[in-house]
């Protein structure tokens, strides 16, 4: 009888396992319950008599310990469902990560609006500041480039703490920054797969979910602008929301070889679908590997602009996280129809992986 019971509660607890941490609380108490039902008929002494032709026939049972095989494996389930509820809490906080170097933006802070719309607990996260380093007078070429790397480093420690310490922990990304930076955030996020982007919709002035949106179907289609088979140096020059000059890219850079990776609809604030983003990354990827690649096998730095929504740059950034990259990728910021400043990526170093470079002799950083 007792390896019957002990069977029964085994099978019970393994059918109990991929329920969640409340339906396991649950489920202990009701087995608690029972056991303890089970305490007080096994502590009762069981009497009973049979009357025969022969005489009366009586018997009486007495026993205990039996209900312990059942209240213990109760207790057990309900400190599962505990560890368990306080668990999926934990990975189901949106911890935001908000970074903004334009000293003009206004907007409002990302923690804030998920505060108010969000249906989960959030998270403190890291807000990264930069807008102070673009706006300081005079400019010290120097500070500025320490104050950035310093940012960036803070965020890079913060994805990688959080990683060690809390790997299924979801991340909720917006930024409002200078291009380059956002480039990259994108490459220390590359191996989160638990991120949520967030635009900053300027019409609407609020924060949105790019997980919201549906894809529209937006293709991208390349144009060879300089040629050169025996190119190290290429760009591209990507456009998405507004239109880039290439013959300024190519005399500012000095790149042997070119190409125009355009969208079919050039405009601001066309790409607010997640699904769109990412299948215009996979665009991307495809167009490095089958074209870049095969036709310039001496690369050895690549040069890219790029016109597109912060979220789409950062998903971006993540796609020159690979090996097969060339040893250097220099992501430029366009202003005032000039270059002044690039931030380069070394995919192959694992220390120190990304520098920033002043490349005119003008203090404009804004």
């Amino acid at each position: 009888m007792k390896d019957t019971i002990l069977s029964l509660i085994d099978r019970y607890i393994n059918y109990q396992k991929n329920l969640s941490g409340g339906k396991l609380i649950g489920a202990g108490i009701k087995l608690l319950a029972g056991g303890m039902c089970l305490n007080l008929l096994i502590r009762a002494t069981i009497t009973g008599s049979l009357h025969t032709a022969y005489g009366d026939i009586s018997a009486s049972l007495e026993a205990g310990g039996l209900e312990w095989y059942v209240i213990a494996p109760a207790l057990a389930l309900i400190g599962s469902g505990i560890v368990l509820h306080f668990k999926k809490a934990t990975t189901s906080k949106l911890t935001p990560l908000e970074i903004q170097s334009l000293p003009k933006a206004d907007a409002s802070h990302l923690r804030s609006h998920l505060l108010e719309n969000s249906r989960g607990s959030v998270g403190d996260g890291h807000f990264s500041d930069l807008r102070g380093s673009f706006i300081a007078e005079p400019l010290n070429i120097d500070d500025w480039r320490e104050a950035i790397t310093e940012k960036l480093k803070g965020v890079r420690e913060f994805l990688e703490q959080s990683g060690r310490s809390n790997p299924d922990m979801k991340l909720a990304v917006g930024a409002i920054a200078h291009v380059p930076l956002l480039a990259a955030i994108g490459y220390y996020l590359t191996n989160r797969t638990n991120a949520i982007f967030y635009c900053w919709n300027r019409d609407k002035r609020a924060w949105i979910n790019t997980e919201d949106h549906t894809d529209g179907g937006k293709r991208f289609h390349i144009e060879c602008v300089k040629s050169s088979g025996n190119a190290q140096q290429v760009g591209i020059i990507l456009q998405c929301s507004i239109p880039v000059n290439t013959e300024e890219f190519l005399e500012q850079t000095n790149c042997e070889a070119c190409y125009l990776v355009s969208l079919d609809r050039v405009g601001l604030g066309n790409l607010f679908s997640a699904y769109e983003q990412q299948r215009l990354c996979r665009e991307f990827r495809e167009f490095y590997n089958q074209t870049i690649r095969p036709q310039h096998p001496q690369i050895n730095r690549l040069d890219v602009t790029i016109s597109a929504q912060a979220s789409f740059v950062m998903r971006l950034g993540a796609e020159f996280n690979q090996n097969h990259m060339p040893e250097e990728i220099r992501v430029w910021h366009f202003e005032n129809q000039k270059y002044p400043w690039s931030l380069s990526i070394f995919p192959h170093k694992r220390r120190n992986p990304i520098s920033i470079e002043w490349n005119t002799s003008e203090a404009t950083v804004a």
